[in-house]
């Protein structure tokens, strides 16, 4: 019996001319582009286009072979604010929280908050 891989929706935004960005919990070995992502919930499903790599804290995140990934640049106006933001991230990275760029398969919905989806 294959066992199933469970990711969970922490939050969802949908950027005007980018996408869909979903910021999960419980990665464990990266989510490959093109990997279907399927709701329990409603079953509606979501494919990876890659995970999101803020450029501010590149060297000391997780990185998985497996996974093509988009670097963002976040442009902070002060070093106090980078440097809480830089710990939020590694902070984030340690508890195994990502984000990734999503593609919604045949409609137009973000999946929610606290919604678990499965790996296929």
């Amino acid at each position: 019996m294959k066992s199933e891989k469970k990711i969970k929706i922490l939050d969802s935004w949908n950027i005007s001319g980018f996408g869909i960005i979903a910021e999960v919990e419980n990665v464990q070995d990266g989510i490959p582009k093109g990997t279907i992502l399927k709701s329990q919930e409603s079953e509606l499903t979501w494919i990876v286009k890659s995970r999101i790599v803020e450029t501010l804290a590149i060297d000391e995140l997780t990185r998985f072979p497996n996974e093509t990934e988009t670097p963002i640049h976040l442009n902070l106006k002060n070093v106090s604010s980078m440097e809480k933001t830089k710990e939020r991230i590694v902070e984030k990275n340690l508890n195994r929280i990502f984000q990734y760029h999503l593609e919604p398969n045949k409609h137009n919905e973000k999946p929610k908050s606290g919604e678990k989806l499965l790996v296929e």
